[in-house]
């Protein structure tokens, strides 16, 4: 008589956390990994104190921490457990090095007279490939592409007021967007001052001024 079994072969667990990436501080979905032949996948943070979410699909989004910032890399293993009756789980890893976005500063507020011009000062940007000052009220910009300009207000800067200037700096790959911050520079008028009409007195009379003019002024002194 004949006899015979059916033999099922179960593939082992395969798992590849894909090449190794560079990444911008806000973080990063894994789109690169692949994994096949398991029950259950696990990523996990070796060396650093990120966040990931997700961690139990192949695409899960990882956000360095201060910490991660700092140190410039971590390293995510991603673990394919098994299917029964195999025991050996596939175990990958994936380096990522974390490039910091751009940090921006325009400066304090800043005051300055009408008809002065205005030379920007502690102004600063790093990790950042290019600057450029801008104003939307025609107002012009000496050196505009330094951390340093001079501005000068225009027109619609002096009615108004004030004016915001804008510093804008472009990321360095893999970091994308620009960075931008911005200052407002108040510009005080001049005074204007009209003593009024003159006037013809008798000896021992006074005099009362009732078309004297002043604006722009914080103080008034009258002297002979």
């Amino acid at each position: 008589s004949n006899d015979s079994i059916s033999l099922s072969i179960v593939s082992s667990a395969e798992a590849n956390a894909g090449g190794p990436l560079g990444i911008c501080e806000n973080g990063i979905t894994i789109m690169d990994a692949t994994a096949q032949n398991f029950s259950s996948l696990s990523w996990v943070l070796l060396n650093g104190t990120g966040t990931l979410t997700n961690a139990n699909t192949i695409s899960p989004t990882y956000i360095p921490s201060p910490g991660d910032i700092a140190q410039g890399t971590v390293t995510l293993q991603l673990t394919a457990t098994a299917l029964n009756p195999c025991n050996v789980d596939a175990v990958s890893e994936k380096i990522l090095t974390i490039s910091p976005a751009p940090n921006v500063y325009a400066g304090s507020d800043a005051i300055i007279c009408e008809g002065d011009s205005y030379t920007i000062l502690g102004a600063t940007a790093s990790n950042s490939s290019a600057i450029l000052w801008t104003s939307s009220t025609g107002g012009i910009f000496i050196n505009e592409t330094t951390l340093s300009p001079t501005y000068f207000p225009s027109v619609a800067d002096i009615a108004a007021g004030q004016v915001t200037l804008t510093l804008n700096t472009s990321s360095i790959p893999p970091c994308s967007g620009n960075g931008i911050d911005t200052m407002i520079l108040t510009i005080q008028k001049q005074p204007i001052v009209e003593a009024g009409s003159n006037v013809t007195i008798c000896e021992g009379e006074q005099v009362l001024t009732i078309d004297a003019l002043a604006t722009q002024t914080s103080s008034i002194l009258w002297s002979t």
